[in-house]
């Protein structure tokens, strides 16, 4: 049985709306398990998604890789509310290579 997921009036498949909005599957799958569907299925997958310097992340661990941080440093930095300061500090660092 397909998983048919209605937005706006257009029908998706899980594997279908997470290549057109570019989540994970895996995660979609598990949200669709949950019971989450249509419009409360999307925004529950935007909610995960973190923007930095305009760059969107499908998760902090894939923003953490992006910038080169260790994840637990990133997770604390994001719990004290820091990532632009972390980031800006990264950035700082990696331009005088000093890392």
């Amino acid at each position: 049985m397909q998983k048919s997921i209605i937005i706006g009036g257009d029908v998706y498949s899980i594997a279908s709306l997470c290549r057109k909005y570019n989540f994970s599957y895996k995660k979609a799958s598990c949200l669709y398990s949950q019971g989450y569907r249509g419009e409360e299925l999307l925004n529950k997958l935007k909610e995960d998604q973190i923007i930095i310097d305009g760059q969107v992340f499908k998760s902090k661990l894939q923003a953490a890789k992006h910038f080169g941080i260790s994840p637990t440093t990133f997770y604390r930095y994001e719990k004290k509310g820091e990532i632009d300061k972390l980031i800006k500090r990264k950035k700082l660092l990696d331009k005088f290579d000093l890392n």
